[in-house]
């Protein structure tokens, strides 16, 4: 049992899930072969100094999650894994149209997706979680 513990601490307790983002222009029309980057947002000490308790700029979380990077299908469709228990940052690049970025929060088993920009030529995006059945 003290194993497992141990084992649990050195490597970390997040936990992953799979979403999909499909991205579409103004017109719904999909976009293939756009560029999906997700990585976990954390909250971190912003001060350059050692404190008490923290080193400087040190994650505030124990278990940093994994980022990722994947491209949409010709329907326009990224299939990605986010890590559950932190936001994630989602950044999306697309031939021909602006940067999209925004936060991505999985919640009681839904995701919430939150645009950080906007602009004339932004991409729609959307995000769902696909159902095991």
């Amino acid at each position: 049992m003290r194993w497992l513990a141990l084992t649990l601490f050195l490597c970390g307790c997040t936990s992953y899930n799979q979403v999909e983002i499909a991205v579409s222009d103004n017109h719904a029309a999909p976009i293939a072969n756009a560029q999906v980057h997700a990585a976990p947002a954390y909250f971190f000490n912003p001060s350059p100094k050692n404190s008490l308790f923290l080193k400087a700029e040190q994650i505030l979380w124990p278990f940093p999650g994994e980022g990722v990077v994947a491209w949409t299908d010709a329907s326009g469709v990224a299939s990605i894994r986010i890590a559950s228990e932190n936001p994630s940052a989602i950044t999306i690049f697309a031939e021909d149209f602006d940067q999209w970025r925004g936060m991505l929060v999985l919640k009681h088993g839904e995701a919430i997706l939150q645009p950080t920009s906007r602009s004339p030529q932004s991409l729609q995006v959307e995000v769902t979680m696909p159902t095991n059945e």
